[in-house]
């Protein structure tokens, strides 16, 4: 799809589907990105926007049947599909736009609070607002999401138990 210039290529509809939820609760909560002036604010809230349409572009290059497989991954396909938010960020720094933050995103959308998750940074850091934020809607639409590993959860279990995984979620972003 396309939206403010931006084009999302999925290869499936679950992932297009993915990009579209994050684009929707990213757009409707905005008011956490607010740093000042009106101007700044819609330039703020565009880059939300692209990051949030972009953040898992770099499944493109994770082969199919391990984004599909049923059952649970080996630890080398594991380690193949944890490389999706660098080749992510790396695809959107390689485009001609200024996305900045979408490739910021790409990059720590499943980096936890606490610094657990993949990638590692090589010099801990907190993550950016708008990766804590994405890396929540991805987490809620994994777990609610049917897919042919898992059987989507009810969404109120799903806010239930994600409020119990402590260092998880930046709580400001969570709440």
């Amino acid at each position: 799809f396309d939206e403010g210039g931006v084009i999302v290529v999925a290869s499936d509809d679950e992932l297009l589907g993915q990009a579209i939820k994050a684009f929707v609760v990213a757009r409707i909560n905005p008011i956490r990105f607010k740093r000042g002036a009106k101007a700044e604010f819609d330039e703020t809230i565009d880059k939300m926007l692209a990051a949030a349409e972009t953040f898992d572009v770099g499944k493109i290059k994770v082969p199919r049947d391990l984004l599909t497989k049923p059952g649970k991954l080996t630890p080398d396909e594991r380690a193949v599909i944890s490389q999706h938010p660098r080749y992510g960020a790396q695809l959107i720094l390689e485009s001609e736009e200024q996305l900045d933050l979408a490739a910021v995103v790409a990059y720590e959308h499943h980096i936890m609070l606490n610094g657990g998750g993949y990638p590692r940074f090589r010099f801990p850091r907190p993550c950016h607002p708008a990766g804590n934020l994405v890396h929540v809607c991805d987490v809620y639409d994994a777990v609610t999401s049917e897919r042919a590993y898992n059987k989507g959860w009810d969404p109120s279990d799903a806010i239930r138990q994600m409020a119990g995984w402590k260092g998880h979620f930046d709580p400001l972003v969570f709440q």
